[in-house]
């Protein structure tokens, strides 16, 4: 999914999901030169950036 997502090579991009999954996305995220929000645990409805 994060590579069908990359590969589109659009600017911004926005994902919601679930918190485990966030968790899971951060981290392969961040081996792909990301930075940005960094979480242990989630909070409903707040926004975690991302950048590369």
């Amino acid at each position: 999914m994060l590579d069908r997502i990359l590969a589109q090579g659009d600017e911004e991009v926005l994902i919601v999901s679930h918190a485990a999954c966030m968790i899971f996305l951060q981290k392969k995220l961040r081996k792909r030169g990301f930075t940005g929000d960094k979480f242990g645990t989630t909070k409903n409805g707040k926004l975690y950036q991302l950048e590369r």
